[in-house]
C-alpha cells in the first residue's frame, strides 16, 4: 500500500510540478517527513532526484513547443547549479532540525510568491522584432497569439539564481518557485517562457544538489523509484493541462497548503 501512496505522491508533485514550473519539491519533502516519516535528509535526496525526472519530462515538452528559452536557461544554470552544489555539501553536514527550519522559511517564502505572483508583464514587442541574444518568441495557446519578448536585468537575474540554487540544494526544492518570478520580475520574462524554462534549469540545479547526498548514501531506491514513477505521470498530465490552463485560482490553494506544511514544519 505505502509503494501505491508514493507513486500517487509523485504523481501529484509531478502534475503540480509541470503546471508551476516549480519542480513539486515543496510538496514531496513535507508530505514524505510527515505522511512516510522519512527522516529530512532521505527526503530532501528524494525530492532532488524526483526534480530530474521532472525537468525531463517538462523540458522535452517545453521545447518541442518553443515554450523554453534554452540559450537563457544554459546562462542562468551556470549560477544556480553553483549555489545548489555549495549548499548540498554544507546540508548534509547541519541537523536534520535545522534542516526543517529552513525549509518551513522556504515554504512560507514560496506561498507568498505564489499569492503574490503577478499574472505576467505586458509584452510590446511584435514578432519579428529584434528581441537581443537571451530573447525569445513563441506562439501561446492559450492568447492564442505568438508572444516575443526581450530579457532585462541579466546580472541581477542570475545573481538570484544562484541564491535559488543554494535554496534547492539545501532543501531539495527545485528553486524553480523563485527562478519563475525572478525571471518575470526583474527578466520582463512572460510567465509561461519564465515557469518552462525553470523547468529546463531544475533538472540541472537537482543534479548538482544530488551530488553531495549520493555520496553520502542517503538516496533510497525504495522511495525514489515510486516517486519517480508518480512523477513521469503527473508531469505528463500537467504538461497537457498547463498549455491551455489559466491557474491563479491553482497557485492560491496550493499555497495554502504549503502555509499549512510550513507551519507544521516549524512546530514539528
Amino acid at each position: 500500500m505505502e509503494y501505491l501512496e508514493l507513486v500517487i505522491l509523485g504523481t501529484l508533485a509531478g502534475f503540480l510540478g509541470a503546471l508551476l514550473g516549480i519542480g513539486g519539491g515543496v510538496l514531496l519533502v513535507p508530505s514524505l517527513v510527515f505522511f512516510f516519516h522519512v527522516p529530512i535528509h532521505q527526503a530532501v535526496a528524494v525530492s532532488l532526484i524526483a526534480i530530474i525526472a521532472t525537468s525531463t519530462q517538462v523540458a522535452s515538452f517545453g521545447i518541442q513547443h518553443g515554450f523554453a528559452n534554452v540559450r537563457l536557461g544554459l546562462f542562468l544554470e551556470i549560477a544556480s547549479m553553483a549555489g545548489a552544489v555549495l549548499s548540498s555539501f554544507i546540508a548534509v553536514r547541519i541537523e536534520g532540525h535545522w534542516i526543517e527550519r529552513i525549509f518551513s522559511l522556504t515554504l512560507f517564502i514560496t506561498a507568498f510568491l505564489l499569492i503574490r505572483r503577478p499574472k505576467g508583464q505586458r509584452i510590446t514587442l511584435e514578432p519579428g522584432d529584434d528581441v537581443g541574444y537571451f530573447g525569445g518568441q513563441y506562439y501561446d495557446p492559450a492568447e492564442k497569439k505568438t508572444i516575443a519578448y526581450r530579457v532585462y536585468n541579466l546580472p541581477w537575474v542570475s545573481s538570484f539564481s544562484f541564491i535559488a540554487g543554494m535554496l534547492s540544494g539545501m532543501v531539495g526544492t527545485s528553486g524553480g518557485i523563485f527562478k519563475v518570478p525572478i525571471m518575470n520580475l526583474l527578466g520582463r520574462i512572460p510567465i509561461r517562457a519564465a515557469a518552462v524554462t525553470s523547468s529546463f534549469m531544475i533538472g540541472f540545479t537537482g543534479l548538482g544538489g544530488a551530488i553531495a547526498y549520493f555520496r553520502a548514501g542517503m538516496v533510497q531506491p525504495a522511495l525514489v523509484a515510486p516517486v519517480v514513477l508518480g512523477i513521469v505521470v503527473g508531469s505528463t498530465v500537467g504538461n497537457r493541462v498547463g498549455v491551455r490552463l489559466k491557474n491563479r485560482w491553482l497557485e492560491g490553494l496550493f499555497a495554502v497548503v504549503l502555509i499549512v506544511a510550513a507551519i507544521k514544519m516549524g512546530i514539528k
